[in-house]
């Protein structure tokens, strides 16, 4: 995504507004380290650099641009550029890229009418100015010794004649301000066009792309993409999880790669279904790690980040931790609370951390799963989290599958 200049902000304004709905419902150890003075932000309008932060955050983190999503239709607002930009549909980039070119447009119309104002406002001063210049010097060549009268009616004339001269000079610094924001405007609105030309590129060759992939399958008897997101996303992330003990060792190290293509959930079996969990079981790992915060958002998004959600969802990973006795079961969740412990185990074995104050929780799950040696399963709904822990070896399962098997298995 491009950086958040003004243009675009002012396009994603109902984004920026749902996404300070969204933290200021989120408890305090709730909110992400890097929009804390987001929150902290009280009043109308945010200011640029911070709306920048909120926008880039909602971008990268596809929890939180779901929960966006609801404020904004509980908003009632029609804004297509945050629509777009939030629910992420088939060619969003492009709808925002044209509503920020679209705005440049409208500030630099705005700028060049303003110019043309303040060029008449000018061009009536001066005229002024010249009657009464002309008016001064008729008055003078009909009197050469102008009795008193007529001296205060020529001061009169000449402080008009001043008053007019400041009028003119200050229209001018102010056309030289306008100009100077017309050329500034224009340059942006040109960068913006660069911006949504390079956009167009890319989704032709997305679409190159595409079409050569399904050629491809079909001529290799392959079955054919999903149609579904849903199906498809887990299609993708079980081939990732097949060729990721590959990518490390050598095509001869016959032995190593056998021993870690046995850790891959059954065929037939999507990453996404609650069937995925018992299949895990059977798969005997050593550990299990869990993004907390985002199993709970898929279990009841409107109590995720309540402390007795938190305290029930552990409870029930009890089940989870009788079903796979040989294996860790450890659940992360984002910031502990002031004076909270950073680590604990329950009463079922379930080991709980909390990421520190300054840190993400999904990393803190990324360096859990380089810790382990081998045989380690990750569950989150977060793409980013899924492929940095199957580039280490782990298989990615989602917070879906999951939250199916607790509410089947209870």
């Amino acid at each position: 995504m491009a950086a958040f200049d003004r243009h675009m902000q002012a396009v994603l304004g109902a984004a920026v507004a749902a996404g300070r709905v969204v933290l200021r419902d989120l408890e305090p150890d709730e909110v992400p380290s890097r929009l804390r003075r987001v929150a902290q932000t009280t009043g109308g309008r945010l200011p640029p650099p911070l709306a920048a932060s909120l926008l880039t955050e909602i971008d990268a983190s596809e929890s939180l641009r779901k929960r966006c999503v609801e404020a904004y239709h509980a908003a009632e607002v029609d804004e297509p550029a945050s629509a777009a930009f939030l629910e992420r549909e088939g060619g969003w980039w492009l709808v925002v890229a044209q509503e920020a070119v679209a705005h440049a447009g409208r500030v630099a119309e705005s700028a060049a009418a303003e110019l043309m104002d303040r060029e008449q406002q000018l061009s009536r001063s001066l005229a002024d100015a010249k009657r009464d210049r002309n008016r001064l010097q008729r008055e003078v060549a009909a009197k050469a010794a102008p009795d008193p009268e007529s001296a205060a009616a020529l001061e009169r004339v000449r402080s008009r004649l001043e008053e007019a001269q400041r009028r003119s000079d200050a229209h001018a610094d102010s056309l030289a301000s306008i100009e100077a924001t017309l050329e500034s405007t224009r340059v942006e609105l040109a960068e913006s066009e660069q911006r949504s030309a390079g956009l167009y590129r890319r989704l032709r060759e997305l679409r190159v792309e595409r079409a050569a992939l399904l050629r491809a399958l079909e001529s290799g008897g392959k079955e054919s993409v999903p149609r579904d997101p849903l199906a498809l996303a887990a299609m993708l992330d079980s081939t990732a999880v097949t060729i990721a003990p590959f990518r490390a060792a050598p095509r001869d190290a016959a032995v190593g790669a056998a021993d870690a293509g046995r850790f891959h959930l059954p065929h037939g079996v999507r990453p996404d279904q609650a069937q995925a969990i018992d299949a895990l079981a059977a798969l005997d790992p050593e550990s299990i790690v869990i993004d907390g915060h985002n199993v709970l958002g898929v279990i009841d998004r409107t109590t995720m980040g309540a402390p007795e959600a938190r305290k029930g969802f552990v409870t029930m990973l009890g089940r989870l931790a009788r079903l796979a006795p040989g294996a860790q079961v450890l659940v992360v969740f984002d910031s502990a609370l002031a004076g909270g412990r950073e680590s604990f185990a329950s009463a079922d074995g379930v080991i709980v951390r909390f990421s520190e104050q300054a840190e993400l929780a999904d990393d803190v799950i990324v360096e859990l799963t380089a810790e382990t040696a081998q045989r380690v399963a990750v569950i989150s709904n977060d793409r980013d989290v899924r492929e940095r822990c199957a580039r280490l070896g782990a298989l990615p399962l989602w917070a879906d599958a999951l939250a199916g098997w607790l509410d089947t298995s209870g």
